[in-house]
């Protein structure tokens, strides 16, 4: 695991730990829940499931998902916080056999070794030209990525978390004020 990609999962990890238990969060789950019968009914056979972005587990039920299928995975970049969420989670032992838990990165910054070499694409970036061609590159790169694509296929229903666009953005910040730091010209705009 990279550096960048072990700040990644830190940084996540931070931000799931300090929403562990949110006020409003039974409310949001019973109208998640809601909402997902709705799909649930529509699925003949419920088998499996997969959580994109379950981080604390806080932004839907897991009790509901346990309910109607056999297999719950649920997936994020940080295993940490989904160890720890589960671990106040009243299970019974059929219940924790359905979960598999599944680490994964899903912006394909760590597949193609994205974040460790920012600092080093960008401070050879003399010009505006330069960085465009730069940054094209890494979003054609990224938009091209596919996590889990040998998976998609297996499960019967894919629910996506709330996932917190900002924190890619916080940590291309950081690395931004970093280049800043060590001498890279502001002008350029990075």
């Amino acid at each position: 695991m990279g550096d960048f990609m072990k700040y990644i999962e830190q940084f996540n990890n931070q931000v799931n730990s300090s929403r562990l238990y949110p006020q409003d969060s039974f409310h949001f789950q019973d109208n998640i829940n809601l909402l997902l019968k709705t799909f649930f009914e529509q699925i003949k056979n419920p088998n499996s499931v997969l959580i994109i972005g379950a981080g604390n587990l806080s932004d839907f039920s897991l009790s509901e998902f346990l309910r109607i299928f056999n297999e719950v995975v649920l997936s994020d970049v940080d295993e940490i916080s989904m160890l720890r969420a589960l671990s106040y989670q009243r299970l019974s032992k059929h219940e924790h056999n359905k979960i598999v838990i599944k680490k994964v990165e899903y912006t394909g910054f760590e597949e193609h070794d994205l974040l460790t070499s920012f600092k080093e694409r960008f401070a050879t970036c003399l010009n505006k030209e330069k960085i465009n061609q730069v940054l094209s590159h890494i979003f054609d790169t990224v938009t091209t990525y596919q996590f889990m694509k040998d998976q998609s296929r297996y499960y019967d229903f894919i629910y996506v978390s709330p996932i917190y666009t900002q924190l890619l953005y916080h940590q291309l910040s950081v690395l931004i004020d970093q280049l800043i730091a060590s001498g890279y010209p502001e002008h350029l705009g990075v």
